[in-house]
This record gives structure tokens, C-alpha cells and sequence, in this order.
């Protein structure tokens, strides 16, 4: 079974903590994008899930909104547009 983790992150963010960071720098690919999108793509042989929404990885008051797809095609779309930023150069 192909097992693969990739994380995206968001270069403008100007309160991250770096040992978060580092932690998936060790495990992951990790690619620092201009990238909005909050979305997070996990499949196998037997399912595909996509997940999306709203939240931030901040204190926010603010209500926010997730959303959990086991739609193929979503998570076809979906996986896609991470592939492409991983593959592009910034």
C-alpha cells in the first residue's frame, strides 16, 4: 500500500510557531505556498476522503465550517490541486 503525507503551508502567516513546523519538516514533504485553501486529501485502495472548510490553525472567535466529502471526484479535484502545488516552483 502506497502510503504518502504531504503538508502545504501559508508563507504570510507571521505568528506560526516554528516546532510544529519543524515536526512535519522532518516527516513530510512540506512546500511553504501562497496557498488560501484549507483542504486535506486522505485515500487508499478501498475510499477516498476529502476534507475542506473554513478554520484557521489560530484563536478565532469566529464560528467555522468543515466539511467531510467521500465523493470521488472530489477528491480527485482536490488531490489534484495539492498535487500541482507540490510539483510547481514557486
Amino acid at each position: 500500500m502506497k502510503k504518502t503525507a504531504f503538508c502545504m503551508i501559508f508563507w504570510t502567516r507571521p505568528t506560526r510557531n516554528p516546532e510544529p513546523l519543524q515536526m512535519c519538516m522532518v516527516n513530510f514533504p512540506v512546500a511553504i505556498k501562497p496557498v488560501h485553501a484549507k483542504v486535506c486529501t486522505i485515500g487508499n485502495a478501498e475510499w477516498k476522503i476529502s476534507v475542506s472548510g473554513s478554520m484557521n490553525f489560530t484563536s478565532n472567535p469566529q464560528p467555522e465550517r468543515g466539511i467531510i466529502q467521500c465523493i470521488d471526484s472530489v477528491f480527485d479535484a482536490d488531490y489534484q490541486i495539492i498535487e500541482n502545488e507540490f510539483q510547481s516552483k514557486i
